[in-house]
């Protein structure tokens, strides 16, 4: 009877034990969330003009980002410009109970601040009323920039969406770059992504990693 090595044995051990994990947590609810080769499955906006670049947060050579260039508001009201705004907005959705956590990350290159947070409804499959709950603001940055939020489930919410945003209060335009989007009921165990199965990024680059609670408790 042939006897596997020791050192085989171990590694073997120790990638069906990262499986494991992997599939016990971190499942995206999002289709399309690397922006491979196209940006399918997220919802189109009059107020930016959505793109694709090759332009990957991790210089992945087969992928790419969603590119959102904000439209320049020409309007004014009594209390000044409308702003512009561009955004990421997935066309998929999560049914979720209340009490439960739901965790939203991304990666995102911005001209200007931008927010995140997930749009709550009343019924399953994303039906109803949209309600948009305070956004979680991050600094406009010239490099990628790995966010990421959590906040519990309200009475009454059926189900969520993933949504960010980034606005300019005089109506300018801008470009804003989104990548490794993520929307789940369990954190993501690797920020490499070796959940998406990519690895090109199981060695995560030297980028900032920003975590913050729903309370914004917590910065690291």
């Amino acid at each position: 009877m042939d006897r596997m090595h020791p050192c085989r044995s171990l590694i073997l051990s120790t990638l069906l034990s990262l499986v494991g994990v992997a599939s016990a947590r971190g499942q995206n609810a999002l289709a399309n969330p690397e922006f491979n080769s196209n940006i399918l499955s997220w919802e189109d906006s009059e107020q930016w003009i959505a793109s694709w670049t090759t332009a990957d947060a991790n210089s992945c050579e087969h992928s790419g980002a969603y590119v959102s260039t904000a439209i320049e508001n020409p309007f004014f009201t009594r209390g000044g410009p409308l702003p512009s705004v561009a955004g990421l907005i997935s066309s998929g959705c999560m049914d979720v109970t209340p009490g439960e956590t739901v965790f939203e990350e991304v990666a995102a290159k911005s001209q200007r601040t931008f927010g995140l947070y997930v749009t709550s409804y009343p019924l399953p499959g994303c039906q109803g009323a949209e309600t948009f709950p305070l956004q979680t603001i991050f600094a406009a940055s010239p490099n990628w920039h790995f966010v990421e939020i959590s906040s519990v489930v309200g009475a009454g919410v059926a189900s969520v969406k993933f949504r960010a945003t980034a606005s300019d209060a005089n109506g300018s335009g801008f470009v804003a770059l989104w990548d490794r989007a993520y929307l789940g009921k369990r954190a993501r165990v690797f920020a490499d992504d070796f959940e998406g199965g990519s690895t090109c990024r199981w060695v995560e680059p030297d980028h900032v990693v920003e975590r913050r609670d729903e309370d914004e408790r917590e910065v690291r």
